[in-house]
């Protein structure tokens, strides 16, 4: 019997239990005593109806369907911005490929006509 008392006590002391907003320094805060400077008191409000829970909740539902449908869209462009950019990459490595094997095959050139001339050179000199 004693519990059921303390229990029930507890419960009314915690339904009349008040909150304070209160403001300190630029700071809001929240409180179960009055505010030193100026607060009020915190109102929580009546509980909302049913139909206006599921009003919110459908909303929130069609809101959430909206917001996917728009991030979805985004992760698609971003998708297709990714594949471009990958064919610009392959693109462009071709390219420096292309230029690479063009200045090797002009370096070679040079190098062979620098052994021939220096082979023309050379046997121009021997006297038998």
């Amino acid at each position: 019997m004693k519990i059921i008392f303390i229990l029930l006590a507890l419960f009314i002391s915690i339904a009349q239990a008040q909150t304070y907003h209160c403001k300190y320094k630029g700071k809001t805060t929240f409180q179960d005593t009055p505010c030193e400077t100026g607060g009020t008191k915190f109102d929580y409000g009546k509980d909302i109806s049913v139909e206006k829970q599921k009003a919110a909740q459908s909303q929130l539902k069609q809101e959430m369907n909206s917001f996917n449908k728009k991030k979805q869209v985004k992760h698609e462009a971003w998708q297709k911005e990714r594949v471009i950019r990958a064919q610009e990459d392959a693109a462009d490595a071709g390219y420096e490929n292309a230029r690479a094997g063009r200045a090797q095959a002009y370096q070679q050139k040079r190098t062979a006509e620098a052994i021939k001339s220096r082979n023309a050179i050379g046997s121009s000199r021997v006297r038998y």
